[in-house]
């Protein structure tokens, strides 16, 4: 992409102008995204009057954490489940076989 692409993105195009200094342009850029993140941090504190993540509404960590541990005890179940399944049918398999061979020995 064109170096310009993202100075017109930005509605900045007037700041590189015919100045060969792209650095204050590049300065000029970087203090207008600063500067939007600080409004809009501003705009989420006003809101939640919470500092720190702003979750959904409705989202409850208390509430959540007893369901992340039901969560995970049915992941440990279904993988012991699936492991207990093929060291069974491994060893079934190993005893139908010997059990093949041991009575076409007998004859």
């Amino acid at each position: 992409m064109d170096f310009h692409y993202f100075y017109d993105m930005w509605g900045l195009r007037g700041c590189l102008g015919n100045s060969s200094n792209t650095v204050d342009a590049e300065m000029s850029v970087l203090r207008y995204r600063i500067e939007q993140v600080r409004m809009k941090e501003r705009s989420n504190t006003r809101s939640n009057l919470i500092h720190g993540w702003n979750y959904r509404p409705g989202y409850d960590v208390v509430k959540k954490k007893p369901s992340m541990l039901l969560t995970s005890i049915q992941l440990a179940s279904i993988v012991g489940r699936t492991v207990g399944l093929v060291f069974f049918s491994g060893s079934l398999c190993i005893f139908l076989v010997s059990l093949i061979f041991h009575h076409g020995q007998i004859k």
